[in-house]
């Protein structure tokens, strides 16, 4: 399997409901201090999330790169958090 296919195959088990997205990551692991180190997995989730929420949002120029970068160079919970703050998923524009 290629890596295109290897990442569609994965969101493909979350659709699906054979995978939740909470397994993956649940909202206890970002009850923490902000100051708390924030983990590999924690990391990389939050990263694939900024990944498709800003896709969504700039079906052009998405998915922000920059954000994607500032997430992956967090070192703490509260990194990840204003990482997260920073995206409207509200649906407005």
């Amino acid at each position: 399997m290629k890596e295109e296919g290897f990442l569609n195959h994965a969101f493909r088990l979350i659709q699906d409901e054979k995978v939740e997205a909470r397994w993956l990551i649940h909202q206890s692991s970002f009850n923490k201090s902000n100051d708390s180190e924030a983990s590999p997995t924690q990391i990389a989730c939050i990263a694939f999330a900024v990944a498709v929420h800003s896709k969504a949002k700039d079906s052009i120029y998405g998915p922000d790169e920059g954000l994607i970068s500032q997430v992956l160079a967090a070192k703490t919970i509260g990194d990840l958090k204003t990482a997260i703050n920073s995206i409207d998923v509200s649906g407005k524009e």
